[in-house]
């Protein structure tokens, strides 16, 4: 038999961008669908144990185990490495992965240099199509980090056609290989009529749509909160559930807050329920029971939620974006303009209407996972 594959990959659990989490669990979900003898082994690179045994937990991965990360941001670690660099030109907290085939997402560190295949990651290029999102200084950190990314000899992994439009635009002279490998999440089996009647004290109430989305200037909610008034306004209530953390940014608080004044001054308390962040089964519940997903984005990478939704075959309501456009070509969904709430509210009541009528055109969803894996895992081998 082949030696297996040793693969490292950086996993932190982080509920401020649980995005990112999701991505590196799908990742090691999907290339569980491959044959055994191809599913290589990973070597979680983490910074506490304790986030290893909750990848554990949740990709149940045959092959799994866990290296704490060198020490680059751990200061006893990197004490350590300074002594033992001095006394035997090496790093001690780095000899033990040093056989480590690939890392993803590499980023520059003792630890990660000793790997032979170096693959970067790109979510998106948000900050050049949205600036205002961004302070100053974290404009010049991205900037500096895409720099070093794509001026590079490695391997960069994005996900859509469209942020390789945008690498191209952005940094014409680039020289990193990339590569457009679409993720897909792999979802526990749910039960189809289990109702979460309270969450976070607050109660469900039984008609609902939901938009799960960090609270994130981009992302939109206001549209959705426009859109209830203006239907409350002419006689028709509607409920949403808005699930999603609220960073300890300036920005993101000022922008929650935004969201809260604009439910106290219109009276939309019982309209719009806001659970903030949820464990990831009671979401998944809170998905499968809703009447339709509302997506509102002014900007997405691959969207997760997107992806959620076409696994359990539920029915979208989602911001006419380009990158939506290329993440659903093969579903029927509702788009709407994000910046009109009329539009959106106008989708609201015809799926109302149409009831569980109108529901995505189902796919054999496990394909997209397999392609997933086998795509990653074609950029290891190379």
């Amino acid at each position: 038999m082949a030696k297996r594959i040793r693969l490292g990959l950086t996993y932190v659990y982080d509920e401020n961008w649980i995005g990112g989490t999701y991505y590196i669990e799908n990742l090691v979900k999907s290339l569980n669908t491959l044959e055994d003898t191809e599913k290589p082994e990973i070597v979680a690179i983490v910074v506490k144990k304790s986030d290893f045994l909750l990848l554990e937990k949740s990709t149940s991965y045959p092959y799994l185990k866990f290296q704490i990360h060198s020490g680059e941001k751990n200061l006893l670690f990197r004490l350590f490495n300074v002594v033992t660099r001095r006394l035997f030109e090496k790093s001690l907290f780095s000899l033990k992965i040093a056989n480590l085939d690939g890392v993803f997402p590499y980023s520059n560190s003792v630890q990660f240099d000793l790997a032979k295949k170096k693959i970067y990651w790109i979510p998106d290029f948000q900050d050049h199509f949205l600036p205002k999102m961004f302070s100053a200084a974290e404009l010049e950190n991205r900037l500096k980090l895409q720099k070093k990314i794509v001026y590079s000899n490695l391997d960069l992994v994005i996900s859509s056609r469209d942020a390789f439009n945008h690498l191209k635009q952005i940094f014409p002279d680039y020289t990193v290989s990339p590569h457009v490998v679409p993720f897909a999440v792999s979802l526990p089996h749910l039960r189809d009529n289990t109702k979460i009647i309270e969450v976070n004290q607050r109660k469900i109430p039984d008609n609902y749509f939901i938009c799960c989305n960090q609270f994130w200037a981009h992302k939109n909610h206001l549209i959705i909160l426009k859109a209830i008034k203006h239907l409350k306004d002419n006689g028709q209530e509607v409920n949403v559930i808005f699930t999603g953390n609220v960073s300890g940014s300036f920005e993101s608080q000022v922008y929650y807050k935004t969201l809260t004044d604009f439910i106290e001054t219109h009276n939309l308390s019982t309209n719009a329920i806001l659970l903030g962040f949820v464990d990831r089964e009671i979401q998944l519940n809170l998905l499968l029971n809703a009447t339709a997903v509302i997506q509102p984005s002014l900007f997405e990478g691959w969207s997760t939620i997107v992806e959620d939704a076409k696994f359990l075959n539920k029915s979208l309501i989602i911001s006419d974006l380009k990158i939506h456009r290329e993440q659903l070509e093969k579903y029927e969904v509702q788009y709407f303009d994000p910046s009109n709430e009329i539009d959106l509210a106008t989708h609201l009541n015809l799926t109302i209407d149409k009831g569980n009528e109108s529901k995505n055109i189902s796919s054999n969803y496990r394909e997209n996972s397999i392609s997933f894996a086998k795509k990653f895992m074609a950029i290891l081998q190379e």
